[in-house]
């Protein structure tokens, strides 16, 4: 599975599920890779949460 960010002006569905400019949806990677060759989507940006000192 991969983690996309839908761009504008752009709107997807993806197994009968709507994702509009700005949501992310998770993916399978084949769909991911042919959004992102049509300009759909970028992959979404991943955070790590800040590690806490002790």
């Amino acid at each position: 599975m991969a983690k996309v960010e839908i761009l504008p002006p752009f709107r997807v569905v993806e197994e009968g599920t709507i994702y509009t400019a700005g949501d992310t949806a998770d993916v399978p990677d084949a769909v991911a890779k042919h959004w992102e060759a049509s300009g759909w989507v970028k992959p979404a940006k991943t955070t790590k949460p800040a590690a806490t000192k002790k």
